[in-house]
């Protein structure tokens, strides 16, 4: 991925991936309309070697932006995904409905885990001595 994709691409997550929207997300908020932006911003046909793919270390740089701006989308593993269905020669609308469903059900698992950190967390932060924390 070259220097000016690069810039494009940090300077598309942001404008769609701010602190307060990666909050809301986090707390159960709709992801679509981000998810939508990134859809529409071709990157995640960038190991799609009909649209002139690239290799793991074009997207490399595009993966490392993902972690800086805590995109709380699976851009990543849309990307590997739609690569490896492109080489299958699968057809990615048809394929990609289940990785659709598939990627939201990892967003509602991943919140669950997270909510359930937070509890732990909570609990572990409000006890008064070592017995209670070890009753936990």
């Amino acid at each position: 991925m070259d220097a000016l994709l690069v810039e494009s691409f940090e300077k598309l997550l942001q404008g769609v991936c701010s602190p307060a929207i990666v909050r809301a997300v986090e707390r159960a908020a709709d992801a679509s309309a981000l998810w939508a932006e990134v859809e529409a911003s071709g990157y995640l046909d960038l190991l799609v070697p009909e649209a002139g793919g690239g290799t793991l270390r074009d997207a490399f740089p595009a993966w490392l932006a993902c972690g800086a701006h805590t995109l709380p989308v699976p851009l990543a593993q849309t990307m590997w995904t739609r690569g490896v269905l492109a080489a299958a020669g699968l057809p990615l609308p048809a394929a990609f409905e289940g990785v659709e469903k598939l990627v939201e059900l990892n967003l509602q698992v991943a919140r669950a885990a997270l909510e359930e950190a937070a509890d732990n967390t909570r609990a572990a932060l409000s006890v008064k001595d070592a017995q209670e924390l070890l009753a936990l």
